[in-house]
């Protein structure tokens, strides 16, 4: 019997307890290797991966790599992404909808489970995507911006807010799905 289970789901941790005091855990983190090792007979699954889109190359395997080195540093290995979510991209043949899907990826599973993970601190997940460092806001996934409010429109007089700065404010840009120079911004 193999079976998976994402040690980060901790609302599983009787279930995991039980678990581990009847079967052997082999943890799997997420293969990002460029060649298959000595003796192996498959390739690692995201090797050789690229997607090209107007021109531009997108290495899939050193992205994630990139991805899961923050999240890491951040939070912790247990949180690392999954190669999985890229497998599907290794087996479609036709490269106009590679891109596609790799967008799909993003904005469906991608940033859903970032923001699960860093409970919505979107700083954080501006830090693993490389938003920070992306000098074109176009090429950022979350765009980030100041909130300057007037507190008195907002609430009337006697608020009693002043003291108060208004928080920042992230959007995810659903421009940026589109474009490839968000993906190579990464890493």
């Amino acid at each position: 019997i193999i079976g998976t289970m994402n040690t980060a789901d901790r609302s599983l941790a009787l279930l995991d307890t039980a678990l581990r005091r009847r079967f052997e855990f082999v943890p799997l983190l997420p293969d990002v290797r460029e060649k298959k090792g000595e003796g192996e007979i498959k390739e690692p699954p995201l090797a050789g991966l690229v997607i090209k889109a107007d021109g531009i190359a997108i290495d899939v395997r050193q992205m994630l790599l990139r991805m899961n080195e923050r999240i890491e540093v951040l939070y912790d290995r247990d949180h690392c992404i999954g190669h999985a979510y890229f497998t599907p991209l290794k087996k479609e043949q036709n490269e106009d909808k590679l891109f596609d899907m790799l967008a799909g990826i993003f904005r469906n599973r991608i940033i859903p489970l970032l923001e699960e993970y860093f409970f919505e601190d979107w700083r954080k997940i501006r830090l693993v995507l490389g938003d920070n460092q992306k000098n074109d806001e176009n090429d950022q996934f979350i765009a980030e911006s100041d909130a300057h409010q007037d507190l008195s429109s907002l609430f009337g007089n006697g608020h009693g807010l002043e003291s108060y700065t208004t928080k920042r404010r992230y959007t995810v840009q659903p421009a940026a799905f589109a474009n490839p120079q968000a993906y190579i911004g990464i890493y």
